[in-house]
């Protein structure tokens, strides 16, 4: 299945739940990307990908759950993860071989909870990750204990240009 269109996507920003299923070869293109409040999004199986140009996930909210899986693709020009003070114990997971979440827009940028807090990237079991600068905490406000985690064979977090800041600007 394919659903293409130029509008934005958004979970949860008024009902403050949202739930987003991409499975079985599925394809979803859309401009930007908005994921906040209590959400649940998966993105699974090969074959299956999902592109777009921003990536807001849990910019706001609380216990978000994001996975990408078992071989499918994410695509964004940039991507954000527990950006604002609000946002706290959001889980992003990128997990198996085969896995990818590519950010390629023009800086490329990723940043893992900017002014949240508890909030976690997790790089598991052969995924990959790549993306330009990427920054772990250190906005203005209350950023504390953000992570990224990169754990198993063949995992990978690769910054393609420009640096790796954690806890500063």
């Amino acid at each position: 299945s394919m659903f293409q269109t130029s509008a934005t996507y958004v979970a949860g920003v008024f009902t403050n739940q949202g739930n987003l299923n991409i499975l079985q070869g599925s394809i979803l293109t859309n401009a930007n990307a908005f994921i906040s409040g209590s959400f649940t999004v998966i993105v699974a199986d090969a074959g299956t990908a999902w592109t777009n140009a921003t990536l807001q996930i849990a910019n706001t909210g609380t216990l978000g759950s994001f996975v990408v899986s078992n071989g499918a693709k994410l695509v964004s020009n940039n991507g954000t993860i527990g950006n604002l003070g609000g946002a706290s114990n959001n889980t992003v997971l990128i997990s198996g071989l085969g896995t990818v979440w590519t950010n390629n827009g023009t800086s490329a940028f990723l940043v893992v909870g900017d002014s949240g807090r508890k909030n976690t990237l997790t790089i598991s079991n052969g995924a990959q990750v790549f993306n330009g600068t990427a920054r772990i905490g250190g906005g203005i406000g209350g950023a504390s204990n953000n992570a990224v985690v990169v754990t198993g064979s063949n995992s990978l977090w690769s910054m393609t240009t420009g640096s790796l800041n954690v806890g500063g600007a």
